[in-house]
């Protein structure tokens, strides 16, 4: 906190110090202090002292002290100090005075305020369920328990990395718990693909990003569970597509045509020229399958004769066309359209009851508006619409709709005093006579 002033007159001390005293300088912005000052200093780096260090520390203390710690309840208290030990050893006094040197993790999650490790590990069990129902209702009980939701997803996140931590054997050493709880997170990662590690950290990072600014922070917060929980669904649905097409082919069944006398009866005479298509498949094909013809895992298509009377029959439909139609019934059928956006879309309405549609070839319709603006405005909220219309009205699904611009003649600019009589002149003949008569010349 020293000014320039302070610092130069401190300078002139170190400069010249008596031989009685020794200056410490404490600070975290080293980068503020004079590089003269700098330059006449032992620097000596600190860093946060590590979990592991401030457990054993507070270890040997309760054993010295002849106080029962357990191991991840000391493990909690240095990871509610984060690296300052002076921190860990004012909640350590406060646990024993509270517990009455019992110090348990229940006792220490009770009095600092914290969430089970718990929860997390049953809400992410829930995720990998694809259980929704379970992941709101443990969500709604935290929140009864008095957490604060923001907080929640915060830890959710960081359960997420230690999981992620756990999946390589050199990179466990960075997971700060204690023995028992390493286990469990040993056990939930090899459950958990490194993907959906991945995707579950960042839906937690943007939900605690937007947290601040949401309106409905609880309904935030559920909505990333909802997509948490989603992306165990989206794996098992790839699992059993994977399954299907790995199902094996369906046997051919053979269909053995039989002689048939042809008689003189019309009804037992088949109609000439009628396409007949067998479907075979084993009772045990899925509905998917069936639906894929193409699929080389489906049942095979066999055509037989007209004359097979034991299979059963598909009837192929017929190709639809599109229908021609002229340029009076695409105005009718465009006009219709347009008088359906006069009450919610009046600008458009306006826009598009000048506009007159041309029928061009292929049944490409032209539309030609007068401005960049009008055809960005009418390709964004009115385009797809009107095209839907005008090809199930006129039955035609290669109907397109080409917007253009209209070209328009800028007016010439007139600016000698020439150039104003002969625009004048041009609508009254009368005053180049006039001009000639009286000799007049132009100012």
């Amino acid at each position: 906190m020293l000014s320039a002033a302070a610092f130069n007159a401190f300078l002139k001390t170190l400069e010249e110090p008596p031989r009685h005293a020794i200056f410490i300088l404490a600070t975290t912005e080293k980068h503020k202090i004079l590089p003269t000052i700098l330059s006449r200093c032992q620097i000596f780096d600190f860093n946060r002292i590590k979990v592991r260090d401030i457990v054993n520390h507070l270890a040997d203390i309760a054993s010295r002290e002849q106080i029962t710690a357990e191991p991840d309840a000391l493990n909690i208290i240095a990871l509610k100090a984060e690296g300052a030990m002076r921190d860990a050893l004012s909640v350590f006094d406060q646990i024993v005075s509270f517990s009455g040197g019992q110090v348990t993790y229940a006792n220490v999650i009770k009095s600092l305020n914290i969430l089970d490790y718990e929860y997390y590990f049953r809400v992410t069990d829930s995720f990998l369920e694809n259980d929704t129902v379970s992941v709101l209702l443990l969500f709604n009980e935290i929140l009864e328990h008095g957490f604060d939701a923001q907080n929640f997803i915060i830890s959710l996140g960081n359960h997420f990395r230690d999981l992620l931590v756990c999946k390589d054997p050199k990179t466990i050493d960075l997971l700060d718990v204690g023995e028992g709880i390493r286990l469990r997170y040993l056990e939930q990662s090899a459950k958990c693909d490194p993907a959906f590690l991945l995707q579950a950290i960042d839906i937690c990072t943007q939900c605690d990003i937007q947290f601040r600014t949401s309106r409905n922070p609880r309904l935030l917060v559920e909505l990333s569970l909802l997509k948490l929980a989603g992306l165990t669904a989206e794996k098992k649905k790839n699992k059993v597509n994977q399954l299907d097409d790995k199902a094996p082919a369906a046997k051919e069944i053979t269909v053995k045509k039989t002689e048939k006398t042809v008689t003189d009866k019309p009804d037992q005479q088949q109609p000439v020229g009628k396409k007949q298509t067998i479907i075979t498949s084993p009772a045990s094909l899925s509905l998917k399958n069936i639906l894929s013809p193409g699929n080389p895992s489906t049942g095979k298509l066999s055509a037989v004769a007209a004359d097979s009377d034991d299979s059963p029959v598909v009837e192929e439909p017929a190709a639809v066309e599109n229908e021609a139609f002229g340029e009076d019934q695409l105005a009718s059928v465009y006009l219709e359209f347009v008088q359906q956006l006069k009450s919610e879309k009046p600008r458009l309405y306006s826009i598009l009851l000048s506009k007159k549609p041309v029928l061009k070839e292929n049944y490409a319709i032209h539309l030609l508006m007068d401005n960049e603006t009008q055809v960005e405005d009418f390709n964004l909220n009115v385009k797809t619409e009107l095209l839907q219309y005008l090809r199930k009205t006129l039955n035609n699904s290669a109907i397109n709709i080409v917007t253009d611009i209209e070209e328009k003649e800028s007016p010439r600019r007139i600016y000698t005093a020439e150039e104003k009589f002969q625009e004048l002149a041009s609508r009254n003949p009368l005053l180049i006579k006039m001009r000639k008569d009286f000799n007049l010349d132009f100012d």
